[in-house]
């Protein structure tokens, strides 16, 4: 998703970039997520020695997706933008020592 966005940040601002990334991948990491838990269910409930590691992945995929579908845009926005502000001031200071 990143490599997406950092595509369409070329080209467009990061708000956009960042609403067509997801757009663009959001039914591939869902399906893709979707079929794994329910292909885990089974033995989840069936097989109590792997009941513990099957549920730790579901879990663990329900949460990683909802991280990335959710969370990560955020997270991209402030360190782009913490990025834009440090080199604004690296070249303020730039500009300062030079002249």
């Amino acid at each position: 998703m990143t490599l997406l966005i950092s595509q369409e940040r070329k080209v467009r601002n990061i708000k956009v970039s960042i609403t067509k990334a997801i757009q663009e991948r959001f039914r591939p990491l869902v399906t893709t997520s979707f079929t794994t838990v329910v292909g885990l269910i089974p033995l989840a409930l069936n097989d109590p020695f792997w009941e513990g590691l099957a549920f730790s992945i579901v879990f663990g995929l329900i949460a990683s997706t909802t991280l990335v579908i959710f969370v990560f845009p955020s997270y991209y926005v402030m360190v782009e933008r913490t990025r834009e502000l440090r080199n604004k001031l690296f070249e303020k200071i730039s500009n300062l020592v030079t002249n």
